[in-house]
């Protein structure tokens, strides 16, 4: 026999609700979770679980905005509230079909996700510059997709055939800025393997000056297998 909430989620995820000339969505939680635990394996943080009633909330949160014509920035729903974290993306499109839903879902993760570069993980003080809020570019979308203490997620869309918002609520909450929190949270991304130099000679001298050791104080980094430095 299906649960109440078995049979609210099977319902939702069949139908598109309406709302005048506002259609909404949920976005499949099977997606939302699959591009939020691939970037969560990667920098090393526990994966998500999907949530049902996250979605619920996501989805009612960008028919409101689309409908009073919110200020996104503004976070207008009040995630805080129901002790919740809030990602928003908007993009003028039209997403009335299940398959557009996603495509934008999608669109907005590879945003919130690209943030990533406009943190100075190099800087040892990192954390500090952005509990000071010195950082002049959005990066807290992606602070809260890899937030190491939020363990559910869920996201929804609406749109007018005009635009489109996404919005994904998190519980518990990521974005608590203070150093401490950020610094454990938010893991320093693995740096990239720095490409293997084969150990040879120089194709153009291999044959010819590699062959007199003589060379080596001098053209050393044109013979390094043959000088031995490599």
């Amino acid at each position: 026999m299906f649960s109440k909430v078995k049979f609210l989620a099977l319902l939702v995820a069949l139908v598109d609700l309406c709302h005048g000339s506002i259609t909404t969505h949920i976005i499949s939680s099977k997606e939302v979770v699959r591009t939020h635990n691939k970037l969560r394996t990667r920098v090393g943080t526990p994966d998500l679980s999907g949530d049902f009633f996250l979605a619920i909330k996501a989805k009612d949160c960008a028919f409101k905005m689309l409908r009073d014509d919110d200020n996104i920035l503004e976070h207008p729903c009040d995630p805080s509230k129901d002790k919740q974290g809030e990602n928003i993306y908007s993009i003028k499109s039209d997403g009335r079909t299940s398959e557009q839903a996603l495509t934008v879902y999608e669109r907005a993760f590879r945003v919130w996700e690209s943030e990533e570069k406009d943190i100075n993980f190099a800087d040892p003080d990192w954390a500090f510059k952005m509990d000071s809020t010195s950082t002049s570019k959005p990066v807290f979308h992606y602070t809260q997709l890899v937030w190491r203490s939020t363990t559910k997620v869920g996201c929804g869309l609406a749109s007018n055939g005009g635009e489109s918002i996404v919005v994904c609520r998190y519980s518990p909450k990521g974005n608590t800025a203070t150093v401490s929190s950020l610094q454990y949270n938010v893991p320093v991304p693995p740096q990239t393997a720095p490409v293997a130099v084969p150990c040879e000679d120089n194709k153009d001298f291999a044959a010819t000056l590699c062959k007199d050791l003589s060379v080596c104080a001098s053209f050393g980094s044109m013979c390094k297998k043959s000088c031995g430095l490599c």
